[in-house]
């Protein structure tokens, strides 16, 4: 599995440049996960992003799962 960790911001200030490191780390590997463990602000555009990189796993037969920090967490908990 491998892991790809953001730090920071994961709001609509970041989200246009993560889109693209996001989509990228999709081709890596089968079984991925997204460390959000060290994201210190989170927003309702950083949601969308999560659930897009989401949605683009699933139809490509990936396995994505997140590992989460508490204010992501609590923004995300039932999406999960």
């Amino acid at each position: 599995m491998q892991t790809l960790a953001i730090e920071g911001k994961l709001t609509i200030i970041t989200a246009a440049e993560l889109e693209a490191s996001l989509l990228a780390f999709l081709n890596i590997d089968d079984k991925l996960e997204i460390n959000l463990s060290k994201v210190s602000e989170f927003d309702t555009t950083g949601f969308q992003l999560l659930i897009l990189i989401k949605r683009k796993a699933a139809q490509s037969g990936k396995t994505l799962r997140f590992e989460y920090s508490n204010p992501v967490k609590s923004n995300t908990g039932f999406y999960h």
